[in-house]
């Protein structure tokens, strides 16, 4: 079981990047809702079938990398965190995210995949 201090801290970081990741927004025109959804958000993150994954190897990409559109069209758009965040910080990210929006069990050795990823797309 994940230690409620990591679920904790996993939480608070996840707040100071989505944080982060509105004021990179913020230069930009809003996003308009369309009949009530505000396009390229899902509801909740539970939503995403990478919490589901037996490993949290997209969830880590998704966090270090971000996401944005292919070049000319429009679609879901969030800062990377690689250079912002630790791997410790990211690893309580994803933990967290597994336990409040899955009912999978728990991720092992997240830190070491973290670093892993890290040295693979490292030039």
């Amino acid at each position: 079981m994940y230690a409620q201090s990591q679920l904790m801290s996993g939480q608070h970081w996840l707040s100071r990047a989505k944080a982060k990741s509105a004021s990179t927004r913020s230069n930009r025109k809003p996003l308009k809702p369309i009949r009530g959804h505000v396009p390229f958000t899902v509801t909740s993150l539970g939503q995403h079938t990478s919490i589901y994954a037996p490993d949290p190897r997209n969830v880590i990409h998704v966090v270090l990398e971000g996401v944005r559109p292919p070049e000319g069209t429009v679609g879901a758009v969030m800062p990377a965190f690689a250079d912002t965040l630790s791997d410790a910080q990211i690893a309580d990210i994803a933990a967290y995210l597994r336990a409040r929006f899955s009912r999978g069990g728990e991720w092992q050795n997240i830190e070491a995949e973290i670093a892993r990823l890290r040295r693979s797309t490292s030039p």
